[in-house]
């Protein structure tokens, strides 16, 4: 039960992820005085619980300035404080919802959870003369009525507190059920609904003490109606058994299924009997569950969960007959006379095409043409690993647009004396359309290594006032 909560803002601080002790603080007792409740009821407080070495002491500090403004007495109990990132870490933007849905764990099982691999305190928290312990082993938590308080605390200073009160057991005096109640099972296929009654069927047979009238419950007001339905009405657990494995193996019986079409009007209708409910519900109609229930005082169980059909979604995998590209930059070579030329079928759809466009075109970007050079000598055997490339002279005259109908890009190789004439071109009007060209000069090059024990003697250490001159002429 959501007793009460609270948000607000950390407002000026002195950096912008600086927490303000202050405003948690003022959040938190925002949070207790919505819940109408003392501090001293609240029995445990799921900490926002970082580990910095400054956010958890501010952090401290501002539930104790709340707690003590909010204290009605002194409680008779510590209030136990945990965190749930020693266990996940930080779900960042999730980290809120992971502490709530810890805190209704704890709820269930009646137990405060501990903190984990926690050693030592930060020297800077002091829990003295304060309501709190750390929880650093499981401990106890019974009672009718329990309160925890739950802090998460934004990057940028937004600060959030909510208290949640445990569950009510309910106990009803139900009055005796001597009549018959509605079963419906909805999936979006039939052979998910045939396997949702198998599922639930398995249930009851190894769970006898669910209760007709809960599971009713359950299945009419908890549960999505979706296109495949079936119903059928039950007066007990074993004539419920029964219409379920009719439904299940395909015999007759005295359920009812119809497929909703998508073009079905959804209008609550209002029908007299409950075989004329369920039918018309299995036929798609909108019904008023709740009225079927009046006085009975049913309440909704935990029951099998959807059955997915677990189908596989593989990527459709690429044409293996697609023939492969000598390089992601040059697709194919090409026989010319007196030069090597190479061609490349641009789509559009490559990434450096993808997330290169000007004014919504696809453009080859000008260094492609540079490595396309490069590639080319490597690929024509004029350039070796243990050989350098230096370009000169090169000059883009005008863009390379890519569209479903620009046609190859060609790439020509022309030696000329000590150097290699290139050309990025492609076919208009029978003639070249050059887009960019320069000279490619092969050079014979070698790397010289460092001795890292001479780099690592103090000896040959600059000292720092060299270094600092060296800063100044920068």
């Amino acid at each position: 039960i959501i007793k009460g909560s609270s948000v607000g803002h950390s407002g000026k601080t002195n950096t912008l992820t600086s927490p303000s002790p202050f405003s948690q603080s003022r959040v938190i007792q925002q949070a207790i005085d919505n819940a109408q409740v003392g501090s001293d009821q609240i029995g445990f407080v799921e900490l926002h619980g970082t580990g910095t070495v400054l956010g958890d002491p501010l952090e401290i500090q501002g539930l104790k300035r709340a707690f003590r403004a909010s204290k009605q007495q002194t409680p008779d109990t510590p209030c136990y404080l945990s965190t749930v990132k020693t266990n996940i870490g930080h779900l960042e933007s999730a980290a809120g919802i992971a502490g709530v849905i810890k805190t209704l764990l704890a709820f269930e099982h009646e137990q405060v959870p501990p903190l984990q691999n926690f050693e030592t305190l930060n020297p800077k928290i002091s829990l003295e003369k304060s309501p709190f312990k750390l929880a650093t082993e499981c401990m106890p938590w019974p009672g009718e009525q329990r309160l925890a308080g739950i802090s998460s605390f934004g990057f940028a200073g937004v600060n959030a507190h909510v208290i949640l009160e445990s569950p009510q057991r309910l106990n009803p005096e139900r009055p005796a059920l001597d009549t018959a109640l509605p079963i419906v099972l909805s999936a979006r296929t039939r052979t998910a609904l045939t396997q949702r009654a198998a599922d639930l069927l398995a249930y009851l047979e190894t769970d006898n003490s669910v209760e007709p009238l809960d599971l009713s419950y359950t299945l009419t007001v908890g549960r999505e109606s979706m296109k495949h339905r079936m119903g059928f009405a039950a007066d007990s657990l074993a004539s419920l058994k029964t219409q379920l494995s009719n439904f299940v193996s395909g015999e007759a019986g005295d359920w009812h299924y119809s497929k909703v079409g998508a073009t079905t009007e959804q209008i609550e209708v209002t029908h007299e009997t409950l075989d004329a409910r369920i039918t018309g519900w299995v036929q798609g109609d909108v019904i008023d569950w709740q009225t079927s229930y009046s006085d009975l005082c049913p309440q909704r169980i935990s029951l099998p969960a959807y059955p997915f059909e677990h189908k596989p979604y593989w990527l459709a995998a690429e044409d293996e007959a697609q023939p492969s590209h000598l390089h992601p930059l040059l697709h194919r070579s090409m026989p010319a006379l007196g030069e090597q030329l190479f061609a490349s079928d641009f789509t559009g759809n490559e990434s450096f095409l993808r997330d290169h466009q000007v004014q919504g075109q696809a453009m080859l970007p000008g260094v492609c043409t540079l490595e396309m050079v490069h590639a080319a000598m490597t690929l024509s055997g004029q350039l070796t690993d243990s050989q350098s490339l230096r370009l000169s002279q090169v000059s883009w005259l005008r863009p390379v647009t890519i569209n479903a109908q620009s046609g190859p890009v060609y790439l020509s190789l022309k030696q000329t004396d000590d150097r290699v004439t290139f050309e990025l071109w492609r076919e208009a009007n029978d003639a070249r359309q050059v887009y960019a060209s320069g000279q490619a000069e092969v050079t014979e090059h070698s790397v010289t290594t460092k001795d890292i024990a001479v780099l690592s003697n103090p000896a040959q250490s600059r000292p720092l006032s060299y270094i600092n001159n060296l800063a100044q002429r920068v």
